[in-house]
């Protein structure tokens, strides 16, 4: 998980970035978790997880949220597929669950 990256424009010039998807404290929370899940998965089933996260900005921090499946495929290779990766999250989001992507599985958008 701490070898994920993607591609953000950054700053006042947009410039193109590469970034880790998750902190190394999501990582902390998030792999343990996601692997003792996975490990009772049978083959085909997929595990929504959600992450949230401080972003620093040049002054202050926001909140962040990562979102998706991850799943073994038939090869036995470990797969995520993402909603969201370190999006702003909102005031108004208070719940875990968004209802326009909660039931939506990225692999298939």
């Amino acid at each position: 998980m701490g070898d994920l990256q993607y591609t953000e424009k950054a700053g006042l010039m947009n410039n193109i970035k590469q970034r880790p998807v998750f902190q190394q404290t999501e990582i902390d929370r998030l792999a343990p978790v996601l692997a003792a899940t996975l490990a009772k998965a049978d083959a085909g089933q997929r595990l929504r997880f959600i992450s949230f996260n401080q972003g620093q900005t040049a002054i202050f921090s926001e909140s962040r949220k990562t979102e998706g499946v991850v799943f073994i495929d038939s090869t036995g290779r470990l797969n995520f597929a993402f909603n969201y990766i370190n999006a702003k999250r909102l005031p108004s989001e208070t719940s875990a669950i968004y209802a326009s992507y909660a039931e939506v599985d990225p692999t298939k958008k």
